[in-house]
């Protein structure tokens, strides 16, 4: 059932169980009372019967009805996009916010991973290091090896020549010594 509010002229829908009781105004939420069941307002003149025929304030009120249904079904509409513009609004927000803790974590594992591999590079530098000085090592007694070896072959050959002349020295005392005795 439509009534309309006295004080702000705005139609609203009421119930038919409510026929005749003071009601609330759903636009001003001031206290009015509802039509009687047939639809007028006390102490209207259609309450009275005024002339107007009962069909036409039934086709009026149908119509006002279904235009007060039509704008019930409209905002009922724009409340449920809104609702859904809202819900749409609150998932993108939120969707954002767990892409920027992606992001964040993914920086924080990118982090980690240049930091590893910063150390493995550095403990590598310092084993390329490690193994560089031992080479060095190696390559140093493998040179004094050489000069050791050189020296110990000149050495040896000295020795061998100062054998072979003791050795001729030795024969010419025994050949001077043999002639002496002879003499």
């Amino acid at each position: 059932m439509i009534a309309t509010c006295p004080h702000c002229q705005s139609g609203f829908y009421i119930a038919s169980e409510l026929a005749g009781a003071v009601v609330t105004c759903s636009k001003c939420k001031k206290q009015v009372r509802a039509p009687d069941r047939r639809g007028h307002a006390p102490g209207s003149l259609s309450e009275a019967n005024d002339g107007i025929p009962v069909a036409m304030l039934a086709e009026t009120r149908a119509e006002t009805e279904e235009h007060l249904k039509n704008e019930t079904e409209v905002r009922f509409e724009l409340e449920k996009k809104i609702k859904d513009s809202l819900d749409a609004k609150a998932k993108a927000e939120f969707q954002a916010k767990l892409d920027a803790q992606a992001r964040q974590e993914a920086e924080e594992r990118l982090k980690q991973e240049v930091s590893a591999r910063a150390a493995i590079e550095a403990k590598l530098l310092t084993e390329t290091d490690v193994r560089r000085k031992a080479e060095e090592s190696a390559m140093a007694e493998k040179q004094a090896r050489e000069n050791f070896e050189e020296k110990l072959k000149t050495e040896t050959e000295a020795r061998l020549k100062a054998d072979v002349q003791v050795e001729a020295t030795s024969r010419e005392l025994a050949e001077v010594k043999a002639k002496l005795t002879e003499a």
